[in-house]
């Protein structure tokens, strides 16, 4: 699917308020319900792309001093692979269990 955000953008929401003006700003409808004294969510946009075959994947949660980390790794398509030849926005949302502990994005190789 496509965004309307044209940068990479990495996003960490935890409020109800947040969540709406990302799902109004970024992708243009309403935001499904969550709650968020359950979750918290993230958000990864890869801004404007030349074709098809680019996203993200998340990888599982990981803990350290500072807090919780969600990793994830950028997929770009293969030279040799079959895309579509348009703009692309791609983009991921992933909830998780909501933690006393900071929550942060970190993009791997």
């Amino acid at each position: 699917a496509s965004s309307s955000q044209p940068q990479e953008r990495e996003i960490v929401v935890e409020t109800r308020r947040q969540w709406d003006e990302l799902w109004q700003g970024s992708l243009g409808r309403e935001a499904p319900d969550v709650d968020f004294d359950k979750y918290s969510a993230v958000a990864i946009f890869l801004g404007l792309k030349p074709s098809g075959g680019h996203g993200v994947e998340f990888l599982p949660l990981e803990e350290d001093a500072a807090g919780a980390v969600v990793p994830y790794r950028v997929r770009a398509p293969a030279a040799s692979g079959f895309v579509t030849m348009a703009f692309t926005q791609p983009y991921a949302l992933r909830l998780i269990k909501r933690s006393r502990r900071s929550l942060r994005l970190k993009r791997v190789p």
